[in-house]
């Protein structure tokens, strides 16, 4: 009985994280380019029970003690594309296939490619059934400490030192994997074209770096997005153990991948599905509250009334 205690308090915990995530998405439903978080629960690990009788023991059978938040998932499908026509808002768009270790595209037995399906959160099987995610790319920022960041949505300020950055100070990286520096006095965002592959043009010329070499902005391919952690402000990082997933790409040709400027992503959270998952978070959440009660009145009473001497 006390361990059915445990057992409810521990889905009223789960239940309360999952109220958290699923409120923090619905806050950001008019946020561009936020991508909704889902939180993934599962079971605490079977504990077997055993009954000692002199010195030996006869196993009765297993018990779980609850439920348990184990991660929180990035959901990465895209959002509404909003055209802002300002050129100062910019995007990524696309539609990758995953690849295996060597780097190549899956294919069958004739060499044909194979287009694998993913689900709502980007996860898809091979024919052979093993597990892949579908690829995300990213701009490659560096924050403060030229640290490495990834972002999808930003809006271009150029700074004090004629650096390309974000609206929170990020520096946007070009392919040379330095910070861009933009060494016309007279340049603004305004001034700026971003051509599909990341290249920055003025009045139709090309934009060069110190060195006269075209200016093309750093783009990123994460085979596995779940790595990624949140940071905020739709900036994601990913730690050094996860690194072999990311890919500098070089060249975007034939690939299904744009940089979209005067475009904003706006939020992929939904609000209708949020707040039936709302209701239901809390629903569970009452069922488990009124299990300790029930569970709290019979301990009561076994303890104050059972037994007593009248």
């Amino acid at each position: 009985m006390i361990k059915g205690l445990y057992t409810a308090a521990a889905g009223m915990l789960t239940q309360q994280k999952r109220h958290d995530t699923i409120t923090n998405n619905v806050t950001n439903l008019n946020t561009p380019g936020y991508k909704q978080a889902v939180p993934i629960s599962r079971s605490f690990p079977e504990i077997y029970m055993s009954m000692i009788n002199q010195g030996s023991s006869n196993e009765i059978g297993s018990f779980q003690t609850g439920v348990m938040i184990e991660e929180t998932v990035n959901i990465f499908t895209p959002g509404q594309f909003i055209e802002t026509r300002l050129p100062s808002d910019l995007m990524i768009n696309s539609n990758l296939q995953p690849v295996d270790e060597d780097g190549n595209p899956f294919t069958d037995e004739d060499g044909n490619l194979i287009e694998i399906q993913f689900d709502a959160s980007g996860k898809g099987l091979t024919p052979d059934g093993i597990e892949v995610y579908q690829p995300q790319v990213f701009f490659t920022l560096w924050d403060a400490n030229e640290e490495t960041r990834y972002i999808q949505n930003a809006k271009l300020f150029i700074n004090d030192q004629k650096q390309l950055v974000t609206q929170e100070g990020f520096q946007f990286l070009g392919q040379d994997g330095q910070p861009i520096i933009l060494f016309d006095d007279d340049l603004s965002v305004e001034q700026i074209q971003i051509q599909k592959n990341g290249q920055l043009l003025y009045n139709g010329e090309e934009v060069t770096d110190i060195v006269g070499q075209p200016i093309v902005l750093q783009l990123s391919q994460v085979n596995n997005p779940h790595h990624m952690t949140r940071e905020g402000n739709g900036v994601y990082v990913i730690t050094n153990e996860d690194q072999a997933s990311v890919t500098v790409l070089d060249e975007l040709q034939d690939q299904p991948i744009q940089v979209l400027q005067g475009f904003a992503e706006g939020s992929n959270v939904d609000a209708a599905q949020s707040m039936v998952d709302l209701t239901s978070a809390l629903r569970v959440y009452e069922a488990n509250q009124q299990v300790i009660k029930m569970l709290d009145e019979t301990l009561s009473k076994t303890v104050n009334d059972i037994g007593r001497v009248q």
